[in-house]
């Protein structure tokens, strides 16, 4: 039971800590990094597909990366991916998070890679919902990628009045953690 309690909390702190960091951050993507390595925030978001109607849960659809942030050993570093584009698709048990960047071993790497939930992983929180993942699998063209395999989780908060602002966590498979925003 506190294992569990103290597993909530280090995932609230996670996520108030990257939320603050891409608010923090926004808007420097063309500044140079710094020794603690920066943020990375995409430039222009993709536009969406409107989203899709609710299914499994409230806050299904299709979103759009607006920030991210990844941790390396202790410090914030710049991500190949932040340079490109994400979306995130929720609904029907499955999240799949989709990303395009310049690759640097082919010319843009496509990766994507699939979560699954039960109604049991999506709790109830003040403002929307927390969603503990399972990762499924990765299908990617470039052998530069680690899963985001380890303790994957979302959460999705309401903005405005029918908006969702939803955050992805995960780490690696070696080790490197990362937080990115979706609207």
């Amino acid at each position: 039971m506190f294992a569990q309690r103290l597993e909530r909390v280090a995932t609230i702190v996670g996520i108030l800590v990257l939320l603050c960091a891409c608010k923090l951050f926004k808007g420097k993507e063309d500044e140079a990094p710094d020794a603690g390595g920066g943020a990375v925030v995409t430039p222009t978001p993709t536009p969406a597909a409107p989203n899709a109607p609710a299914t499994d849960v409230e806050f299904a659809g299709t979103f759009s990366r607006t920030a991210q942030f990844t941790v390396r050993n202790g410090q914030r570093f710049n991500s190949a991916t932040g340079k490109g584009t994400a979306t995130l698709t929720v609904g029907n048990g499955k999240v799949v998070y989709a990303l395009q960047y310049p690759g640097s071993d082919v010319p843009t790497a496509i990766v994507t890679q699939t979560y699954s939930y039960t109604p049991g992983d999506v709790h109830s929180v003040t403002g929307g919902f927390d969603t503990t993942l399972t990762f499924v699998k990765m299908d990617s063209n470039t052998k530069n990628f680690n899963a985001d395999s380890t303790n994957p989780r979302l959460q999705a908060r309401r903005v405005g009045g029918s908006g969702w602002q939803v955050g992805l966590t995960t780490t690696d498979s070696k080790g490197v953690f990362g937080g990115t925003e979706f609207r």
